[in-house]
């Protein structure tokens, strides 16, 4: 029923906003799009997710969490075992999230809000179309904005806002790759740096309307 939805790639790029980045690569613009990524685990990007979720609940939200595969490079995650890759076999996979009652990022933003929330996963080169087909679903259309986190689709969209939660630690490879894009690089144990981007929210919602 999901795949039924997306439209046809061929059509979607061809009507699609591109800009051009300092690179050269031109990646889709996607104005109703907020994207959390951070420089590794533990950074507050849910926490920053669930509170834009509850402070702006009049808004419509779509949740979306992208992964890039990397086969054959050492597991981010360090551990090796979470079976991300692993399992992968097929260049990209959706999975819609359906539980309020755990404590993963998807399940929690389903439960503070979203009417759904999808997990993409998919090797670097096939992650684009699944993305730009999943926000032409929810198009920019009213109160409908989509609410993700992820690092790695800064590679392939411009979105409305680019927040980055920074910790301690060196930021990893795939932060590392976006942090020129970003619009906030903040702690999320400083309040200014959080109300700065609140505010910012409000004012880019507001101005969809």
């Amino acid at each position: 029923m999901w795949r039924s939805r997306l439209m046809d790639s061929s059509r979607l790029m061809d009507s699609c906003d591109y800009v051009n980045f300092p690179s050269g690569e031109a990646r889709l613009k996607i104005d109703n799009l907020i994207v959390i990524g951070s420089y590794g685990q533990n950074s507050g990007k849910t926490t920053l997710a669930t509170t834009i979720l509850n402070m702006f609940s009049d808004r419509i939200w779509q949740g979306l969490k992208v992964t890039t595969v990397v086969k054959g490079k050492p597991c981010p995650r360090k551990s090796g075992h979470c079976g991300v890759c692993g399992s992968l076999d097929t260049p990209y996979a959706f999975v819609r999230e359906l539980s309020r009652s755990s404590n993963k990022d998807t399940s929690l933003m389903l439960k503070h809000g979203c009417e759904h929330v999808y997990w993409i996963r998919g090797e670097a080169h096939a992650v684009n179309e699944p993305v730009a087909n999943f926000c032409s679903v929810f198009s920019a259309t009213g109160n409908n904005w989509i609410l993700c986190e992820s690092n790695s689709i800064v590679n392939h969209v411009q979105p409305a806002l680019f927040v980055v939660m920074k910790t301690d630690q060196v930021p990893k490879d795939s932060a590392k790759a976006v942090l020129q894009y970003a619009d906030y690089i903040i702690d999320s144990g400083n309040a200014a740096d959080l109300r700065c981007v609140l505010d910012h929210i409000g004012r880019i919602t507001r101005a969809v309307d």
